[in-house]
């Protein structure tokens, strides 16, 4: 999981996800068993219902994929000052 990690911190530092509720990134990734990897941020969604419209949007960018399947994983990023990021 540590890459997953230094890949959030990478696009955080170059602006291509804030992490901000709601806020959606797609990876997409080669010759691993899951093709993508769908980022949803959740910084801001304080209320149980914040938190359904993050999962909402989290479903409708599931959706408009052709997987079959989908693994919902919920963790804290709020504590990843471990990895870094060279640009």
């Amino acid at each position: 999981m540590w890459l997953l990690e230094l890949i959030f911190i990478c696009l955080k530092k170059a602006g291509d996800f804030t992490g901000k509720s709601s806020e959606i990134c797609v990876l997409h990734t080669l010759g691993q068993s899951h093709k993508r990897i769908i980022l949803l941020g959740t910084d801001g969604a304080s209320t149980p219902q914040k938190m359904i419209k993050v999962i909402e949007a989290g479903a409708r960018a599931a959706q408009k994929t052709t997987s079959a399947k989908v693994l919902w994983v919920g963790e804290s990023l709020g504590e990843i000052g471990r990895a870094s990021c060279r640009e």
